[in-house]
């Protein structure tokens, strides 16, 4: 029968009242029970009015969520929710896989798995998330020796070359590697190993060049490298595999040109860093055009690195570069604003940094918590993640750090190896690269700060 008009819900929904889809209800209805809904009334709300909208089982009945007069039906066992504008996003975190390398001679290179370690993964911007109660883990198990299978070219990886880096892509049955000497010869090629991972595999070499500074980002699974003045981005994941031709990456241009000795690069975040002399220059590949640069002040000679990390918590990006000891020569240790490259796109323009370290990189982790006097080799620092950065605490350990608050912080997390370091080639930790990486979601309800205050009115006919 026809009802009057009647008050159909009110009270105060939080992040308590999240459901599984991320919707806040409002109410559901029975299977005999529809409600026509004529009046809405927000009232206190820390949702803004463009965050949100109502919907009526995922079909939006309003454009914002705000005091409103009208008419919406809700049919019976159907509900009446909050949906926010964007989609609430699923919080997640992420387990930190990665290998250890170990070179046996130029024809082996064994690998030990480790897992375990799971750090925090994504969240909603808008929106405070609560990660005490994800079980964040922080202890790893180390597997046991594997053969790297197929066996790689001999110069690579770390067969015959101190710089290289590789990852799987089971879709495409392939390996992707770069290797570098000392100084200026890179190759990229990519090993297809078909439908039997234990044959000797197809090698294909995709780009070489000198002084074209090798980097692979494993999160965005994508390799790069520069060229008289252009960047190179090779999307690892593109079906039928890469090789040689232009039609396997996409170019930017506008990058610095004549790179020289000791040229070193890394990329993340979509920005690629490329460092030479005493200079380090950037490019933001999310935009059309412009670089800008920094002065490093680094030691340049042999075994370079250039690390980029991304803090996305600041906002940040943190430049390390260096080469051979942390006691030998300067090492640079700086960070910046992502917004200074975030829109510009003129040439060669100067970054405003903060330098944290032109010195000794052995003094400055004496100097924190959880650092050492191992004087390892700045070629053996691994970067894991976009922010977390993997250093040598003794010849078989590792200790995992993150860069924020304008230093590098202790993560509380040792890797303690079974192989120790080697000082010729390249031993060190590598990721199995985001499409090889475990993500696990996390419920919606320890987000923090969502409360809204609504009451509802119209009729209910049964």
């Amino acid at each position: 029968m026809a009802e009057s008009v009647k008050e159909l819900s009110s009270g105060t929904l939080t992040q308590a009242n999240l459901a599984s889809d991320g919707t806040l209800p409002v109410f559901t209805n029975n299977s005999s029970t529809t409600k026509v809904v004529r009046d809405v009334h927000v009232g206190t709300s820390t949702v803004t009015s463009t965050q949100a909208r109502l919907s009526v089982d995922g079909i939006p009945a309003s454009e914002t969520l705000e005091s409103s007069t009208g008419t919406v039906v809700v049919p019976p066992s159907n509900s009446l929710d909050i949906e926010f504008n964007p989609t609430l996003v699923q919080p997640t975190k992420k387990s930190l896989n990665f290998y250890q390398l170990d070179y046996v001679d130029s024809n082996e290179v064994n690998i030990y798995p480790i897992t375990g370690i799971e750090q925090e993964g994504t969240s909603d911007t808008r929106f405070t998330y609560n990660f005490a109660g994800a079980s964040l883990g922080t202890t790893p198990s180390i597997g046991s020796a594997v053969d790297l299978v197929p066996p790689f070219h001999s110069q690579g990886p770390y067969g015959g070359q101190s710089l290289a880096q590789f990852v799987k892509v089971p879709a495409e049955t392939s390996y992707y590697y770069w290797y570098k000497d000392s100084n200026s010869t890179s190759q990229f090629r990519r090993l297809n190993y078909g439908s039997d991972e234990t044959a000797q595999g197809t090698q294909t070499t995709i780009f070489s060049t000198s002084y074209h500074g090798p980097a692979l980002d494993f999160k965005r699974m994508k390799y790069y490298g520069s060229e008289g003045g252009n960047i190179r981005e090779y999307d690892l994941t593109k079906a039928g595999g890469l090789d040689s031709t232009s039609s396997s990456y996409t170019q930017y241009t506008g990058y610095q040109s004549g790179n020289s000795s000791y040229f070193s690069a890394d990329a993340v975040n979509n920005v690629y860093f490329g460092s030479q002399s005493s200079e380090t220059w950037i490019r933001n590949l999310a935009l059309s055009a412009g670089n800008a640069r920094i002065n490093n002040n680094a030691y340049n000679t042999s075994h370079r690195r250039t690390i980029a990390l991304y803090n996305s918590s600041e906002d940040r990006y943190y430049l390390l570069v260096g080469a051979q000891g942390f006691s030998t020569g300067n090492t640079h240790f700086s960070y910046f604003e992502a917004s200074q490259i975030a829109t510009n796109v003129t040439s060669n323009y100067s970054v405003n940094e903060t330098d944290v370290l032109n010195g000794s990189f052995s003094s400055y982790l004496n100097s924190l918590t959880g650092g050492n006097s191992y004087d390892s080799m700045i070629h053996y620092l691994s970067r894991l993640d976009d922010n977390v950065l993997a250093i040598p605490y003794s010849s078989t350990k590792w200790r995992l750090w993150k860069a924020e608050g304008g230093n590098l912080v202790y993560l509380n997390i040792e890797i303690d190896g079974t192989q120790a370091l080697d000082s010729t080639y390249y031993n060190t930790l590598v990721p199995y690269g985001e499409i090889n990486q475990t993500q696990t979601n996390l419920p919606y309800t320890a987000y923090t700060g969502i409360s809204t205050k609504l009451r509802t009115q119209g009729v209910e006919i049964t």
